[in-house]
């Protein structure tokens, strides 16, 4: 469907037919969406890295980490470091911390 445009002239109204725009272009292309629009790219890092934060704070929690008693160098580097590893958590890792 083209859209027609309105021009005055001289001779009065021109009439010009012209494509429509094209609205797939950012849509079938994300890395171009992302150099055109930083902040969007940005946003999905600060998600991903929430959500990787998120789920190893709950890996910690299922481990019973935040329930121990004695708050050493060991204890809390193993909280740190399970937090960190986020979702490996759920693939079999498990990060532990000793300090000398």
């Amino acid at each position: 469907m083209a859209r027609i445009l309105k021009k005055s002239g001289a001779r009065g109204r021109v009439y010009r037919r012209t494509s429509p725009p094209d609205i797939t272009g950012r849509w079938l292309d994300p890395v171009h969406a992302s150099r055109t629009n930083p902040e969007v790219a940005v946003r999905v890092v600060w998600v991903i890295l929430t959500v990787w934060l998120l789920i190893g704070a709950l890996a910690a929690g299922q481990r019973h980490y935040y329930a121990s008693t004695s708050a050493n160098c060991s204890g809390v580097g193993t909280i740190l470091v399970t937090i960190l590893f986020g979702p490996v958590n759920y693939l079999g890792g498990n990060p532990k911390l000793s300090c000398s």
